[in-house]
């Protein structure tokens, strides 16, 4: 793959991601536009700070976001590298490419995903792409 795939992102998430097999890595991700750096280093960083479960409830709380209380949030930055969130990203039956949510963030009462799709791209082809990934 190259250079480190881990020095496009934050020091902060290194121990998050510093055990990611090579494949999890995308190919882009050395570059300043990549949606996966960004992703990783913001969330992979929360994940990895002591005091996540404040910074989570900020960062909700900011975005109009009412969920209760989020206690002892799990952050899983590439989540569905395994194939285990297919049937929720309608990627079942062979008819599409697997991907994965950029990261998840899970506490005993819900959970959300979050992705930065596109750093850099347009918004019509993000819309496109969206639309056949999500259309039934």
């Amino acid at each position: 793959m190259g250079p480190n795939p881990i020095d496009n992102v934050f020091a902060g998430a290194h121990p998050h991601v510093a055990s990611w097999p090579s494949a999890l890595w995308h190919p882009g991700i050395g570059s300043p536009r990549s949606s996966q750096a960004l992703c990783v280093s913001v969330w992979g960083t929360i994940a990895e700070h002591r005091r996540r479960t404040a910074i989570v409830n900020e960062i909700f709380a900011v975005a109009g976001l009412e969920l209760g209380d989020v206690s002892t949030p799990r952050i899983r930055c590439e989540a569905g590298a395994d194939g285990g969130l297919a049937y929720l990203l309608n990627e079942t039956g062979g008819n599409a490419t697997p991907t994965c949510v950029d990261a998840t963030v899970g506490w005993p009462g819900g959970a959300t995903a979050h992705a930065a799709t596109g750093v850099g791209a347009t918004r019509s082809a993000r819309r496109r792409a969206s639309e056949r990934r999500f259309s039934p």
